[in-house]
């Protein structure tokens, strides 16, 4: 995007756009303006000079034209669920897609057409009657098209691969109003970024996704004391290490209820019931669990048991690593046990089977070893006094992971400062991921969403 000369008060731009989409505009002031720029990180405090919210591919050209003709940055929401608040444009135009709700299921090909603001539970939800499931990760109000577009790691990533891997074409709205079709007879190579580069080349207003069938799943929910946590962890590192596809666990090292450190498991088993009690109950023998529950379920259930809270201060870190071994694990245990408030967790994904099975060049998305995710987040109230040492404590851990960490990191969960990092998040597929970037986007239209290294 050049340099912005000079900017239309809000009043004469909401009239505009108004013209352009009648009823459907919030600018500074106005009655919807504080509800449009809402975030689930409530730190977030951006104020563009319009919220549009669109309900077509038409609606979104007209609105790119009319950003370009103008020369307002602009930025896209879908769930507005980024911890870094990349839906919003400091004094520009959002793109807000919400009012875009549509799904359709074909249950004989095993495909959804969504669109541009579905969240992930919505689908989830539609794809249920059919005994079929999208692949989503687990908090329900996520937008799916900002998750999916930037990777997605979910409780069936093992077996179904990345949300990005299960992206069968697109519609997307360029930077300069036209609207094209993605898929593998069409715009392969602009699919192809689609896949795990993000938001990066224009506004995405439908997807056509694969689903799977899968009517119910093997669940292990796990709670255990602290002072089972170590052994915990190396049993986690252990079972892992097998690279079992039906086997996708999500471990979070939380505050408890009654306030102290605890491990915590959400296990899932995409394959026979049988072989999966087996292994779980190998997590059944560690210590003293204080809660242990195994037992069949729909995805929709599973993901009801996930608690994300609204509107408080996020920030966070991420690292990839290749194993889990004695002296990382140590770390992450004192960590722990050093948090400056309750809202702080580490949160531990572990890749392998047919996500890892993908060629690194296939899609943008290249980090294709078995690996393990590792997030360390911050939530507090706002207003709260302690803010800088709830962030001190993510630096902190993220510089000692980082003596253990793979080069990189999940693009879809790195700040928009971490440039170094992202010029290692996409591996080999950098320079490729540039050339597509020029040819779709070559004025840099979207520059708010992951950053092309």
């Amino acid at each position: 995007m050049p340099e912005i000369a000079s900017l239309k008060n809000g009043q004469v731009v909401g009239e505009d756009l108004s013209a352009l989409s009648p009823g459907n505009v919030s600018v500074p002031g106005s009655p919807s303006y504080d509800a449009a720029v809402s975030l689930w990180n409530g730190a977030v405090g951006k104020r563009p000079a319009a919220i549009v919210r669109c309900v077509s591919s038409e609606d979104v050209s007209a609105v790119l034209r009319y950003a370009n003709t103008n020369r307002y940055a602009v930025s896209v929401k879908g769930g507005g669920h980024d911890w870094a608040g990349r839906s919003l444009v400091e004094d520009g135009i959002v793109i807000d897609l919400s009012g875009m709700k549509s799904i359709e299921i074909d249950p004989d090909a095993r495909t959804a057409v969504v669109g541009g603001g579905v969240l992930s539970g919505e689908l989830v939800d539609a794809a249920e009657p059919h005994d079929l499931v999208p692949i989503v990760g687990t908090a329900r109000d996520v937008g799916l098209a900002g998750f999916t577009l930037g990777g997605g790691y979910g409780p069936l990533l093992n077996r179904y691969g990345l949300a990005a891997d299960n992206l069968l074409g697109a519609t997307i709205v360029l930077s300069d109003g036209n609207v094209v079709t993605a898929d593998e007879n069409n715009e392969p190579e602009l699919l192809w970024g689609l896949r795990g580069g993000g938001g990066n080349f224009g506004v995405v207003t439908s997807m056509r996704l694969q689903l799977h069938y899968q009517p119910e799943i093997l669940t292990c929910l796990m709670l255990f004391p602290w002072n089972d946590a170590e052994k915990f962890l190396e049993a986690f590192a252990e079972i892992t290490a097998e690279e079992a596809d039906d086997l996708t666990i999500l471990v979070i090292l939380m505050t408890a209820d009654d306030g102290n450190a605890a491990p915590v498991m959400f296990a899932t088993w995409a394959g026979e019931h049988k072989k999966g009690e087996q292994l779980f109950e190998r997590f059944n023998s560690i210590g003293s669990p204080l809660f242990s529950e195994t037992k069949p379920m729909s995805l929709k259930d599973f993901l009801a048991i996930f608690r994300v809270e609204d509107r408080k201060h996020q920030f966070m870190r991420n690292r990839w690593t290749k194993t889990l071994p004695q002296d990382l694990r140590k770390i992450l245990l004192e960590a722990t046990e050093c948090r400056t408030t309750p809202g702080q967790y580490i949160v531990l994904h572990h890749f392998c089977g047919a996500a890892a099975r993908i060629l690194p060049d296939a899609t943008a998305f290249g980090m294709r070893d078995s690996h393990y995710l590792v997030e360390a987040i911050a939530s507090w109230a706002g207003g709260d006094s302690e803010e800088n040492a709830h962030r001190n404590w993510v630096f902190g851990l993220a510089e000692k992971l980082a003596a253990h960490a793979m080069p990189g990191g999940y693009a879809n969960l790195l700040g928009p400062e971490e440039t170094e990092l992202y010029r290692d998040a996409y591996g080999g597929n950098a320079e490729r991921l540039r050339l597509v970037k020029q040819s779709y986007d070559p004025d840099n239209s979207f520059s708010s969403t992951l950053l092309i290294p």
